[in-house]
């Protein structure tokens, strides 16, 4: 059975004063820890997974509030909305990535990739190929959705990559691997199939890395690490560190103008940070022991978090300034 949601009622840009608290919150269904969170391309739709084996779609109607529930009875973390907002792709423990239409009507589609329990997957900007990486290999798949075959396979970590994300072009693609074997960060020209880049020296495996919107910076957050370490990816000379939570980092994100970076950390809140000096530009109260994910809506407008208590966070950022 549902939770019903809390919706309390939207706040303006002004948001941007004094109270740094959630505009909106909604309860989650299950009360589980939220693993993953992908806000949809229309920007009133977002997925969840949690803990519980629950995948959770909510939707803003006057309010955000759980508008479809998926039972999939597995731990699962990595979802993904295809570019189109049509479909979205599910990590499934042992039945693979599952490809789930929106759409209550629509068919939902099993992957056949040649690995199970994945660790990580994305779509591409095209929306043609998803990018998969599994527990038990240390290959990475980029997945042709049409012909349902693997159109590349990218072989040079030492260690499973526990997170992938595809630079904005589509030519390239970045994969962080975290054991003591290999910890690093590897920058693939797809045209080729081979990294053109490797960042070295982190002290921990990746728990988050994403690419600005311009494609010419990659942030990554570390396990166990609060700063935020960001490259040029040209260069590969780290060109900012981001220090302020008092726990670790674990997720963040670029807004789509390029010019904040927004993380969750274990310390229960959410910052805001100017891309162009390093700066916390602000500070959000996630009223929770842990936030676990973060991401933005589309326009810009909207940060989304979730947290160890399976609820969902929400503030109208509006415009910050200070970038």
């Amino acid at each position: 059975m549902l939770v019903p949601a809390l919706l309390i009622p939207w706040l303006p840009a002004s948001i941007w004063e004094p109270s740094s608290q959630a505009s909106s919150r909604a309860a989650g269904p299950s009360r589980a820890p939220i693993q993953g969170l992908a806000f949809g391309p229309d920007g009133r739709t977002i997925a969840t997974s949690d803990e519980a084996g629950l995948v959770t779609v909510w939707r803003f109607d006057g309010g955000w509030g759980p508008a479809r529930t998926i039972e999939v009875g597995d731990r699962i973390g990595a979802l993904d909305f295809s570019p189109d907002g049509r479909g979205l792709a599910v990590a499934e423990g042992p039945r693979g990535v599952v490809l789930r239409e929106t759409g209550r009507d629509g068919e939902d589609r099993v992957l056949t990739l040649p690995f199970r329990e994945m660790l990580d997957l994305t779509f591409s900007p095209d929306g043609r190929t998803l990018a998969a990486s599994s527990l038990g290999s240390s290959d990475i798949v980029l997945w042709d959705l049409d012909a349902d075959r693997g159109r590349m396979t990218l072989r040079d970590h030492a260690a499973p990559a526990l997170n992938l994300a595809f630079a904005p072009d589509g030519r390239s693609l970045a994969s962080a691997a975290g054991t003591i074997e290999d910890r690093s960060i590897r920058i693939w020209d797809l045209a080729t199939g081979r990294p053109r880049r490797l960042l070295t020296g982190m002290r921990s495996s990746m728990l988050a890395i994403a690419y600005s919107p311009d494609g010419r910076l990659l942030a990554g957050a570390g396990a166990g690490e609060k700063e935020v370490r960001v490259w040029d990816v040209t260069t590969g000379d780290q060109v900012l560190t981001l220090a302020g939570h008092s726990l670790a980092t674990r997720s963040l994100a670029f807004s789509p103008d390029g010019r904040l970076l927004a993380t969750a950390a274990g310390d229960g809140t959410a910052a805001l940070w100017s891309v162009a000096t390093g700066r916390e530009l602000r500070r959000l109260d996630g009223q929770a022991d842990v936030l676990h994910q973060v991401a933005f809506s589309p326009d810009g407008r909207i940060l989304a978090a979730a947290a160890n208590d399976g609820d969902l966070r929400l503030w109208d950022v509006g415009d910050p300034g200070g970038g």
